[in-house]
């Protein structure tokens, strides 16, 4: 956030982080380790909350409605 006695603006707070991995993951997974990814990004984010990084790895993505 912008500190308001500078103009520094400060790295956010990430409180954890859910994998993704195209390639080993389910969506079965809790996606909180790297051993545990889930497979979507889409179900990578219906699982974050405020401050969650979400950490992609190598895989093949796509747009599914």
């Amino acid at each position: 956030g912008l500190d308001q006695d500078s103009d520094v603006i400060s790295a956010p707070v990430i409180h954890n982080t859910i994998f993704v991995s195209g390639l080993h993951g389910s969506d079965d997974n809790d996606g909180l380790s790297l051993e545990t990814p889930v497979a979507s990004l889409k179900w990578a984010i219906s699982l974050a909350l405020s401050g969650t990084r979400i950490w992609v790895m190598d895989g093949e993505y796509r747009c599914v409605n």
